[in-house]
């Protein structure tokens, strides 16, 4: 009799065992289905506009199909030290990431002193194609070399005069664009137009330029590159970057 207990409780650990064993590996199933690692990609992304045409960006963001959401680089922007076709990369490519499936862009632009806010789609079945061809030809960038080499693309979203925007990637020997289109002007919320406290419209377009020099502002004022269509000239990305590719595959960095 006490061994018939004995077997029997035996019996029962092993079935609670094997209970915890199929729980994990349908937990870990879950987890790798979810995370889609297939579907996840390096890249960083940043913001540019012209110098003649500043623009203060009030939020940048991609919102990332599981709801995430990824900020966007644009402090030199803000600073009003960019340049139109330079993109000044950010976001953490150490970690590996789905797509980006929106743009969030709000912004206020100086000369026509209007305020631009929308939300974009991203053309999902693009991106892939793209990031798969940088893959195979061998058009990755180097985004990092800290925790080792770590190669992908990079989003450039560039703020043209006039509400125009231009979405794209980049790699090496490789520009394509995702999405040029022209935004409407809208009335800013209350929400937008905060700085540390509630302000006018005209308040805080007085304050977030306040930066920009009396000098410049005089320039633009009096009409300088007015007449200037950003969104239609043509890219000198991968002009300006051909030393440093040469340079960086004579040395091994790039293949």
């Amino acid at each position: 009799m006490l061994l018939k207990t004995k077997g029997l409780e035996i019996n029962l650990v092993n079935k609670i065992y094997a209970v915890i064993t199929i729980a994990l590996m349908l937990a870990t199933a879950y987890r790798f289905v979810s995370y889609k690692s297939w579907e996840r990609y390096n890249y960083t992304a940043s913001v540019f506009a012209p110098e003649t045409f500043p623009v203060y960006v009030r939020e940048a963001y991609f919102i990332l199909p599981d709801g995430d959401i990824e900020g966007l680089e644009h402090e030199a922007v803000n600073n009003f030290t960019s340049s139109w076709d330079t993109d000044y990369s950010s976001s953490d490519p150490i970690e590996r990431q789905l797509l980006p499936k929106q743009l969030v862009l709000k912004y206020f632009s100086y000369r026509d002193a209007q305020f631009y806010r929308d939300t974009l789609d991203l053309p999902e079945q693009k991106m892939k194609r793209i990031f798969k061809i940088a893959a195979a030809t061998k058009k990755d960038l180097v985004l990092s070399s800290y925790w080792g080499k770590i190669k992908g693309l990079t989003f450039v979203i560039g703020i043209a005069n006039n509400g125009n925007l231009l979405v794209g990637l980049r790699g090496v020997y490789l520009e394509e664009t995702l999405l040029k289109t022209r935004l409407k002007a809208k009335t800013p919320g209350k929400e937008d137009t905060y700085y540390a406290e509630p302000l006018s419209r005209e308040a805080y377009f007085k304050t977030v330029f306040s930066r920009l020099s009396d000098s410049v502002k005089t320039q633009l004022n009096n009409g300088f590159d007015s007449g200037a269509n950003y969104i239609d000239t043509p890219s000198r990305y991968i002009e300006n970057n051909r030393k440093l590719w040469i340079y960086q595959k004579k040395n091994g960095f790039i293949e």
